[in-house]
């Protein structure tokens, strides 16, 4: 039976990466050191994220380590260096990458896919969210640091150093957006944006809703759009509301009046007064939220276009949302 499965997943594994639309991919690396395929790379990564390997090195144990009948099934001959990936990956054309995978999920909206993953929701809802991970660059010990901060920028638009050298590395992160459907019973990613060095997921918000009004602006897949503090504003609460799409805003010390306001109806309320109380492991830990609606701030100042404030409280902190647009 297990071999069965197997088979199956290395089949479905298969028929997903050949409907990724590579075509936009522009290959970085040399052609004399090119020993595998673009095609066959990118079907060893999706077997190690589907498989939930972490990193590259765990990846080319998995690919060491298939079976003759899935290498078949999936046209991986053999195995994937973790250094052979890691420079495909990190060499990568980074919006021919990102022009697959919004071409890999309109895809999957055509094929019915992402509607029904989503069926069992009351209302479709796309979450946008920063992410964070370490990375490091070798400094050349012959330029001052400061030389080597401005070549590694022109060279590496998306890293954001720390400032900080250790042991002859700058360390700093490269930020990206990742837009998901996350009202079905499995995430989807829609989008990953990336944010350019010198600036933030503010000031790349209105590049990723663009993309997004462009995918699923003429769709029925999502009414609400989520979003965290950091990218919370009037304006980007406004291009939401004017899309006809609800907003789910979390609302923190960015928005100082509005998280006073927020905090201040919270003070007054008991527990045993909250119209929900939900429970949830997080960090290997219970935490409870406790959560109260009110209409009190509907078109507060000049958000005229609020019409549900959701006052929560989590693990012992204030953490305030609100959403808008009527239908929401």
């Amino acid at each position: 039976m297990s071999q069965i499965a197997d088979r199956r997943a290395g089949r479905y594994l298969k028929r997903e990466a050949d409907r990724l639309v590579l075509t936009a991919y522009e290959e970085q690396r040399r052609e004399k050191s090119v020993t595998r395929k673009a095609a066959r790379l990118v079907k060893g990564i999706l077997a190690g994220l589907v498989a939930g390997k972490n990193g590259f090195e765990e990846m080319e144990k998995l690919t060491e380590n298939l079976s003759a009948e899935i290498r078949k099934v999936m046209d991986i001959p053999g195995r994937i260096p973790d250094n052979t990936a890691n420079y495909f990956a990190g060499s990568a054309h980074i919006e021919g990458i990102r022009s697959a995978l919004r071409a890999q999920a309109k895809a999957a909206y055509r094929r019915k896919s992402l509607q029904e993953l989503g069926a069992h929701a009351p209302i479709g809802m796309v979450s946008a969210d920063g992410k964070y991970p370490r990375a490091k660059v070798k400094l050349n010990r012959k330029l001052s640091f400061d030389d080597n901060v401005k070549q590694i920028r022109e060279r590496y638009p998306f890293f954001q150093p720390d400032e900080a050298a250790k042991d002859g590395w700058l360390w700093g992160e490269v930020r990206t957006l990742s837009v998901t459907h996350v009202s079905g019973r499995a995430t989807t990613y829609l989008d990953c944006v990336p944010v350019r060095g010198e600036t933030n997921e503010m000031g790349t918000f209105v590049e990723m809703f663009e993309a997004l009004k462009e995918d699923w602006g003429q769709t029925d897949l999502f009414e609400l759009f989520a979003v965290d503090a950091g990218m919370v504003s009037l304006k980007h609460a406004t291009m939401v509301d004017q899309q006809g799409w609800g907003y789910l805003m979390a609302i923190k010390g960015s928005q100082p009046d509005l998280h006073a306001e927020l905090t201040r109806q919270l003070s007054g309320r008991s527990a045993k007064s909250a119209d929900a109380i939900l429970e949830e492991r997080y960090r290997g830990n219970t935490v409870t939220w406790r959560v109260w609606r009110t209409q009190d701030m509907a078109a507060w100042g000049n958000w005229t276009h609020i019409r549900l404030s959701v006052i929560s409280l989590f693990d012992g902190e204030a953490i305030t949302l609100f959403g808008g647009c009527a239908s929401v």
